[in-house]
């Protein structure tokens, strides 16, 4: 089972990009640029336990006795398989970030989990989005970035 959320860009980035592709016609490039620059802050989400700088909520001291007993340390990161998962697939008109592991929202939404859903998950967004399913200002500010380095390549 895997999850999918839908992002809408803000009116003003959804516009460039299609001029964009009316232009170039196959954004596949640019969709690759970007998702890049989305992997690189999961991964960076990932390797700071934060989402953008906010950290994460820590574990319980029960859960880090568990953890540790195993030799883990890392939150969400025990054998690394949440973190290996994220990837994207791009095309000429749209691009795909996600995971197909089915825990995986439980963690980036936080919620109710285990027998009888008695224990609960707090939030710790790995993926690009906030709690509000929008792309933060400092992610669309990225995407702006990448944007403008395929189209410096370019000429």
């Amino acid at each position: 089972m895997s999850f999918e959320v839908e992002v809408k860009l803000e009116e003003n980035i959804t516009d460039k990009l299609s001029e964009l592709q009316k232009n170039l016609g196959d954004l596949t490039p640019v969709f690759n640029q970007i998702g890049h620059t989305l992997i690189y802050i999961v991964e960076e989400n990932f390797e700071s336990e934060s989402f953008l700088g906010k950290p994460w909520t820590p574990l319980k001291d029960s859960t880090k006795k568990q953890k540790a007993k195993k030799g883990y340390k890392k939150i969400l990161q025990n054998r690394g398989h949440l973190a290996e998962s994220i990837d994207f697939e791009a095309s000429k008109n749209k691009l795909v970030l996600g995971t197909n592991v089915e825990y995986a929202a439980i963690h980036q939404f936080g919620g109710n989990a285990g027998k009888n859903h008695s224990a609960k998950i707090p939030a710790r967004p790995f993926l690009p989005i906030d709690e509000n399913r929008e792309i933060p200002r400092r992610v669309k500010e990225e995407i702006f970035e990448a944007v403008e380095f395929y189209l410096e390549k370019l000429l």
